[in-house]
């Protein structure tokens, strides 16, 4: 099942039918023209279906004001069911902090600073959806 997809800043792999992983490459600059790489590469692994993404993003990652802005746009968000976030960096932390209290997403969003719980977060949510 695993699939992978290498973008310009990240590689997005299929980790279940409605579950994918993108991990940006350390000191890569996220812009308008990435984010939609991005939402290409989701869309030829899961199709235009719903899914869960696990965004990790590496140390000196940068984000564009633009590409922030975007990101909680319903284009982005209404193929995301729910999306856990690793930060490895306190910078990242608060721009994030600062953009959830100002610019929420219209899908779950939670913050982690390990891979382990953030994918077992994810796995809590599928579990509760398969059992409805």
């Amino acid at each position: 099942m695993n699939r992978i997809l290498k973008t310009s800043v990240a590689e997005v792999k299929l980790l279940a039918h409605d579950f994918l992983r993108i991990e940006y490459i350390p000191g890569s600059r996220v812009d308008l023209p990435q984010l939609e790489e991005g939402l290409e590469a989701y869309r030829q692994l899961v199709g235009y279906n719903r899914f869960y993404l696990l965004s990790v993003t590496n140390q000196d990652v940068t984000i564009t004001p633009r590409a922030r802005n975007y990101w909680s746009t319903k284009k982005r968000h209404a193929v995301k069911i729910a999306e856990a976030f690793v930060i490895k960096n306190m910078g990242q932390m608060l721009i994030v902090n600062f953009i959830m209290q100002f610019q929420p997403p219209g899908h779950k969003v939670k913050f982690f600073q390990n891979e382990k719980k953030a994918v077992e977060w994810i796995h809590s949510l599928r579990g509760n959806k398969n059992k409805k």
